[in-house]
């Protein structure tokens, strides 16, 4: 087993699932996780809406709040988290984890020993089924029931409008964000591809807040402006250098004249923007990843 999901075994004191998932229950709450690109997790209790709006807020709150996509449902909490290096992220999942957990503790939110669809008490009949690669544990009789709201669900994003026009706005202006962040470390002599990858993120994060559907055309949306833009940013950067340093030497020279009539210019110029290109494909692979994983949460029905 990795390292990181090792520590987050041994010190929440969870067993080996699967490979890379680890299950347990910590303070007495229902717990999978996931160890890929990013730490997944399923947290399973059996609470009301202001409850687990805490409960969220508890999570995102406590340590590094960075690189964190929460949400809540009818079963708990779940979604991804990541960080700087796989042990930093391992160590803030840690510290959220034992954190909302206590919260719950507190407030006598019912943990293993209830159905978390029913709210009974669990007794002799019930299973731990397998629902969006976590595991859950549920009263037989209620088995049926939560194969209806999976598929209500279902339904009712199937039925969602596509609004492609509101979900491209917001990408653009997540682009946007990114393509100004590479403006500001151009400035200071320091290019990194990795800002390609926060931009396809951002322009993922907005178009959602815009009521974009999350699909396969959002993919072909946010992953193309994130690509012409970010191209575009870093020849126009050299661009407009190259005429300020053109009109500092009163230069009949022309801005293409003196980035690829340079060498070493022309070097760089060729250099940043492959680089550009590459992190954005990463970028690209990464949000591919994450869509299917969400789009597999969304439609999954339970297993034993």
């Amino acid at each position: 087993m990795i390292k990181y999901l090792e520590k987050i075994k041994e010190q929440l004191k969870l067993e080996e699932k699967g490979p890379r998932e680890l299950y347990g229950y910590v303070n007495g709450y229902e717990l999978t996780v996931v160890g890929k690109q990013t730490i997944t997790f399923i947290l399973n209790f059996k609470a009301d809406n202001s409850v687990i709006s805490n409960a969220l807020d508890i999570f995102r709150t406590t340590g590094n709040r960075q690189f964190v996509n929460i949400s809540g449902s009818s079963y708990g909490i779940g979604g991804t988290l990541t960080g700087w290096t796989a042990t930093s992220a391992a160590d803030n999942f840690i510290k959220k984890i034992l954190a909302t957990t206590e919260f719950l503790l507190r407030n006598d939110v019912h943990g293993k020993d209830y159905c978390v669809v029913c709210g009974n008490k669990l007794e002799e009949n019930y299973t731990t089924v397998k629902l969006n690669n976590g595991y859950i544990t549920v009263d037989n009789d209620c088995l049926e029931t939560l194969n209806q709201q999976i598929k209500q669900s279902e339904d009712e994003f199937n039925a969602m409008p596509n609004n492609y026009l509101q979900g491209a706005v917001g990408a653009f202006l997540g682009v946007l964000i990114g393509c100004a962040a590479w403006v500001l470390l151009y400035l200071v002599g320091f290019i990194s591809g990795w800002v390609a990858v926060l931009a396809i993120f951002l322009a993922d994060l907005f178009y959602c807040k815009m009521g974009g559907k999350s699909n396969n055309i959002k993919l072909v949306i946010i992953s193309t402006m994130t690509f012409v833009m970010l191209m575009l940013t870093c020849f126009l950067a050299y661009f407009v250098s190259a005429n300020i340093a053109i009109s500092a030497n009163n230069s009949n020279m022309t801005a293409f004249e003196l980035i690829f009539g340079d060498d070493e210019i022309r070097g760089a110029f060729i250099y940043d923007m492959v680089m550009n290109a590459v992190f954005s494909i990463i970028g690209v692979i990464l949000m591919v990843i994450y869509i299917n994983r969400k789009n597999k949460q969304q439609h999954n029905k339970i297993t034993n």
